[in-house]
């Protein structure tokens, strides 16, 4: 599995120009979260 991830880190810095560590936690937290909100609003609607 190393392999792989090295692979992986590789191309992406080297066709990209990449952050080796990108922490996306916060982006799908706030998908999730805006997605909650979307359907209590849509419950409110009903």
């Amino acid at each position: 599995m190393r392999k792989n991830e090295d692979y992986m880190k590789n191309y992406f810095i080297s066709q990209y120009g990449a952050i080796k560590d990108i922490d996306f936690t916060p982006i799908f937290e706030e998908l999730v979260n805006g997605e909650r909100g979307l359907e209590d609003g849509r419950q409110e609607d009903q």
